[in-house]
C-alpha cells in the first residue's frame, strides 16, 4: 500500500493513488454517516497542525477535532468504529505483533495510505475496503505493526479486525482526504 500512481477508468489517464474517486464522481456503495459529510466540508482546511483523532476503543468511536481558531478545538465528525478481534470490549492496551488488539497510545497518520474504489489489499490480500491510512504503531519489538483506518470487502463495520480500525467504506472518502499525513491519532481504551 502507498501512494503512487493508479490508472483511472474514467478518464483513461493515470491519477495519484491518494486522490478518493468519489471526488472525481465514481460511486462509493454505502450512505456515509451525517459526520462523515461534515468532515468532507471542512477537509480542505485540516492539515496535520490544526487536526487531530481520538479513537475511543470502548465507545467505538473515531472522534476528528479542528482546530483552526480554537485553542480547544471543534469536534467536527464521531464515526462508528470497530476493533480488534482481541479485544471486543476496547479495555486492553494491545502493542504485541498478531494480538489482534487495537494498540493504544500516541501515533501519527503515516504515509502508508491508498485509496480504491476497487479496493486496497495489504501484502496477506486481505481486503482492507476502499482506503487504508497507516497509523504509526509498533510492536514490542519496535516494528511497525501494519495497523490502520480501513474499510471492509462487505463495506460496514461489522467485522472485528486483527487490530486496526474500520469504518463503514462510505465514510472513508471523506476521512482519507482530512487525515493528512502527520495527523495526530490517540488511540484510548
Amino acid at each position: 500500500m502507498g501512494t503512487g500512481v493508479a490508472y483511472d477508468e474514467i478518464s483513461g489517464t493515470d491519477r495519484r493513488s491518494d486522490e478518493p474517486d468519489s471526488v472525481r464522481g465514481k460511486p462509493i456503495q454505502g450512505i456515509p454517516s451525517p459526520d462523515a459529510k461534515k468532515l468532507a466540508e471542512y477537509s480542505t482546511k485540516m492539515n496535520p497542525s490544526n487536526t487531530s483523532v481520538i479513537i475511543d476503543k470502548s465507545n467505538k468511536k473515531m472522534y476528528i477535532y479542528y482546530y483552526g481558531d480554537k485553542k480547544d478545538g471543534e469536534l467536527i465528525a464521531s464515526i462508528p468504529i470497530n476493533i480488534g478481534s482481541g479485544d471486543l470490549t476496547g479495555t486492553k492496551d494491545g502493542g504485541i505483533k498478531n494480538d489482534k488488539i487495537t494498540p493504544t497510545g500516541d501515533f501519527t497518520i503515516t504515509n502508508n495510505k491508498s485509496f480504491s474504489t476497487a479496493g486496497v489489499y495489504n501484502k496477506e490480500g486481505a481486503n482492507m475496503g476502499i482506503a487504508f491510512l497507516g497509523i504509526s504503531a509498533k510492536d514490542q519489538n519496535g516494528d511497525y505493526r501494519g495497523i490502520g483506518i480501513h474499510g471492509g470487502q462487505n463495506g460496514t463495520i461489522k467485522s472485528p479486525t486483527n487490530g486496526c480500525i474500520r469504518t463503514q467504506n462510505a465514510d472513508l472518502p471523506a476521512i482519507f482526504s482530512a487525515l493528512k499525513t502527520g495527523t495526530r491519532v490517540k488511540i484510548q481504551n
